[in-house]
């Protein structure tokens, strides 16, 4: 099993992510797109907030779990750089420790371009991972936050420890950060 794959790192970023676009969006809600779901932890915060969700993972096995977890949520084996949805169909997405394997694997470029075509006019898209928030072609940068501290508190201690860079990229901290399609 990869590390990106593991239930205690996607739910340590993908939860704290969510609680935190939640509190910066305040009451706007809408129709979001998880990429990178997993058993759907972040899904089931957005359902539970009244979003209609749709989440996407290339693990079917985890997609199964997903849909136990949260029936009211639509899940679908997709990959990130070639999303089978309609040009503005979501008006949030949301990526939680996704940059990284995706730029190993040479389609961030791809999955970029794919976000901001399912992004409805000026939609949202809340970036949980490794590293500081980057400027990005198409969009602007809104809100950034430092929530290291916030990881580790949700269980990644185990694999990162306080002085050490992550292992796979050699980041030192973990950015929340939200951008606007422009």
């Amino acid at each position: 099993m990869s590390l990106y794959a593991s239930d205690a790192w996607l739910c340590a970023g993908g939860v704290e992510d969510v609680f935190c676009i939640l509190w910066l969006l305040g009451e706007a809600r809408g129709s979001v797109l998880d990429i990178g779901c997993s058993t759907g932890e972040a899904a089931a915060v957005f359902a539970r907030a009244g979003c209609e969700v749709t989440g996407i993972d290339l693990v079917d096995a985890a997609l199964q779990i997903a849909k136990k977890r949260c029936p009211p949520a639509q899940f679908v084996q997709a990959d990130a750089a070639a999303l089978p949805f309609a040009d503005g169909a979501f008006s949030i997405a949301h990526m939680g420790c996704m940059r990284y394997p995706l730029q190993e694997t040479g389609k961030w470029d791809a999955a970029r371009e794919e976000l901001l075509r399912v992004l409805a006019p000026k939609g949202l898209l809340l970036l949980g991972d490794l590293g500081a928030a980057e400027a990005m072609e198409g969009f602007a940068l809104l809100r950034e936050r430092d929530a290291t501290d916030a990881l580790r508190a949700f269980g990644a201690r185990w694999l990162w420890n306080n002085d050490a860079p992550f292992p796979l990229c050699g980041a030192k901290r973990y950015t929340l950060a939200v951008y606007q399609k422009i």
